[in-house]
């Protein structure tokens, strides 16, 4: 399981943080409120909470955590 470039092609199952925190669900705005969906990022698969970089915006594959006080983390996913 790799990705490319900066990861917006990346369509793997990874769901868990470099840190070992697992992902918020696109879908949900709990515990953080964030401006991707699929109805807006139909090309980025926001389906579940699987890492992703919704218009190629960061360097990597990356999700929201379901920690409170941690925002977002890249994923635990290698460049090919």
């Amino acid at each position: 399981d790799c990705y490319s470039d900066r990861g917006q092609g990346y369509r793997g199952k990874t769901s868990i943080t470099k840190q070992g925190y697992s992902c918020q669900s696109w879908n949900s705005q709990n515990p953080h409120s964030h401006p991707y969906n699929s109805s807006l990022y139909t090309d980025d698969d926001l389906s579940s909470n699987y890492c992703r970089n919704p218009g190629g915006l960061r360097s990597a594959p990356w999700c929201y955590t379901t920690l409170s006080n941690l925002s977002w983390q890249s994923c635990n996913i290698t460049a090919c």
